[in-house]
């Protein structure tokens, strides 16, 4: 990694940063322990900005309410870090935090020298910024300012203009913008340079100077404006028309058609079950069960649908996909997730999700004391559940909040019954049984640990036992696997 020292008078700016994030990020950087691999601490200014980066650009986080001492964390992005007598680039926090995450970018972009700068600028214009600035509560949340130029960068304007952004939010755009935009083509002056950034768009690995060459007439540019202007939905079609002074014909208004109602069975709902609903795996079935076995007792339930990203399957539930919805009637919140998990939902959830209700958190947990370090999580429920004595002992020596010895629900229903033949096990033996997710850490769920205890327990004859491993979800590429 190039070392600070090299990126030009940066070490009186980098002062300026707050030597500790906010009680919001620190927690969350608790939460996600595989990050610590990459971001190894947040206690220095480089850490912090390449920890805020992550946050404002990762899908988990798009619905996150952050308070606000997280938003002034978040402020420091907007400071700029370019040399202030360098007005050829935009080069600021949020710039400079893509920078830091990406070590081939850092390899190729030598920012101690004026046209590593330049040369970053372009690129992180023309690839990065679409990406990370496409989420229009970064300005209305988290006030993520757009820059205001000191000079015409139409790759900036332009990188912002092509985002899936609202009218709404090109309103929020500077004046600035539209001059830049509306400012003629040195090569066809009577044509707005606006033009030229559709050209960029579909040839954004080449200077300005290179598209340019590529068209004799400005006609073959402004078709290729106006085919993406044509695709933008309409009231962002219609604003940057009006703006741009454009004479062509606006599209025609189209009819908003009413939806129809979404009849579900929740309106009643004496309780909400929050959890995996549609994913397979081990807490998935944990929220499932819960929320038969309320319904087989007569209560109403609405069942709230966390969505987990990864490879993992979602499928629609066929009982309880009725009952899902993403409101929260009933007053009750019973969740199905580790203490960690429900705490991540503040970050990744509306915070509608827990005020005003009594939160019972159903939570699973493996070891004989709970980590002190994540205290903070009993900070939102009123009660816990517990499906072992084992698991109530644990937390009843860890929380004041009272804890209630409740196991999981089982259903003994078999749609079909097998006998060994059918998985080609030997009807004499004794068998023991071993099951784990690969999706899971390999490390946590050791089958290899299973194996080797097995040995060890019938280290010379295997006519009367046997060892049944099932799995799901494993990767071939995993050299473990």
């Amino acid at each position: 990694m190039i070392a600070l020292k090299r990126c030009f008078a940066l070490k009186k700016h980098m002062q300026k940063i707050t030597t500790e994030l906010s009680q919001y990020f620190q927690r969350l950087y608790l939460l996600y322990p595989w990050l610590h691999g990459s971001i190894a601490e947040i206690s220095t200014p480089n850490s912090q900005l390449r920890f805020l980066f992550w946050f404002i650009t990762h899908p988990e986080f798009a619905n996150a309410e952050p308070s606000a001492d997280a938003i002034r964390d978040l402020e420091m992005l907007n400071e700029p870090l370019a040399n202030p007598e360098d007005t050829s680039l935009i080069i600021d926090n949020l710039a400079y935090a893509a920078y830091l995450s990406r070590e081939d970018v850092q390899e190729a972009y030598d920012l101690s020298e004026l046209q590593g700068r330049r040369d970053f600028t372009y690129w992180y214009l023309a690839n990065i910024l679409p990406q990370a600035l496409n989420r229009e509560n970064l300005f209305t949340v988290y006030n993520v300012k757009f820059t205001q130029l000191p000079h015409d960068e139409l790759a900036y304007v332009w990188s912002l203009l092509k985002c899936d952004f609202s009218a709404e939010m090109l309103k929020r755009f500077p004046e600035c913008y539209w001059k830049t935009l509306s400012r003629p083509l040195r090569d066809f002056p009577d044509s707005p340079v606006y033009l030229l950034g559709a050209a960029m768009w579909l040839f954004p690995d080449e200077n300005n100077l290179s598209i340019v060459e590529k068209f004799e007439k400005p006609e073959q540019l402004r078709r290729l404006f106006d085919d993406w202007l044509y695709k933008q939905p309409y009231d962002k079609y219609e604003y940057i028309c009006r703006r741009l002074n454009l004479n062509s014909t606006l599209r025609q208004k189209p009819t908003e058609t009413e939806k129809p109602a979404q009849t579900t069975k929740s309106a009643t709902a004496k309780v909400n079950v929050v959890g995996f609903a549609r994913t397979e795996f081990g807490l998935g079935e944990d929220c499932k069960l819960t929320s038969l076995s309320l319904l087989k007792n007569n209560t109403s339930i609405s069942v709230y649908d966390v969505e987990y990203l990864s490879s993992r399957s979602n499928k629609k539930h066929e009982v309880l996909e009725p009952y899902i919805q993403r409101n929260l009637p009933a007053k009750i919140n019973i969740f199905n997730m580790p203490g960690t998990e429900q705490y991540k939902l503040r970050y990744t959830q509306s915070l509608n999700l827990f005020s005003s209700k009594y939160n019972i958190g159903y939570w699973p947990w493996e070891l004989p004391r709970w980590k002190t370090e994540f205290d903070f999580c009993f900070e939102c429920v009123d009660e816990i559940w517990a499906s072992s004595k084992f698991i109530q002992e644990c937390f009843e020596n860890s929380t004041g909040k009272p804890v209630l010895h409740m196991p999981l629900p089982v259903d003994i229903s078999r749609n079909e019954k097998f006998n060994r033949n059918h998985f080609g096990l030997n009807d004499g033996k004794f068998y023991f049984l071993f099951i784990f997710d690969s999706n899971s850490f390999t490390s946590r769920k050791n089958p290899y640990a299973c194996i080797e205890a097995f040995y060890k327990a019938f280290p010379r004859d295997l006519n009367e036992v046997g060892l049944v491993i099932k799995t799901m979800n494993p990767n071939p590429d995993d050299s473990l696997w």
